[in-house]
Parts: C-alpha cells; structure tokens; sequence
C-alpha cells in the first residue's frame, strides 16, 4: 500500500468521526444548545450551566478547525 494512499485513508477517518461527533454533540445537546442561544435568562432560572455550554459551543469549531488543518497539512509534500 503506497504512503500517499494510507495517509489520504486516515485523512478520511479522521474527518469522518469528527463529523460524527460533531453530530452526536448536536443531537444529543440540542434543546441545551437552542435555549442557551436563544433564551439564555430562562436557561439561567432553569438551572443550566450557560457558561458551560457556551464555552462548549466555542470549543467544537476550533476543534473542528484545527483537525482540518492539520488533515490540509499533513497531506502537502514537503517544498525541499
């Protein structure tokens, strides 16, 4: 199996359980997350913790954004 081929599979795994989780996040979160946005004085008086969630909605696109860099990255050739 050639190199270029392995490396572009596991460029492929990666992107796809990032997309899995980023739709488990989603799915599970979802009431969580439409509230907080939306309504968050009545997120506060139910009790959810906003800072928490908010901090949680930032965290997944950078997490997003620094695996698909690094998948952009680590599939160029070295210039030398």
């Amino acid at each position: 199996m050639s190199k270029s081929l392995l490396r572009n599979q596991v460029a492929i795994l990666k992107l796809g359980l990032l997309l899995l989780l980023n739709g488990a996040v989603m799915e599970v979160f979802h009431k969580q997350l439409l509230l907080t946005t939306f309504d968050p004085e009545c997120a506060r008086l139910i009790g959810w913790p906003n800072t928490l969630i908010y901090y949680g909605i930032m965290t997944k696109p950078s997490l997003t954004a620094v695996v698909v860099f690094n998948t952009v990255c680590e599939r160029r050739e070295p210039v030398m």
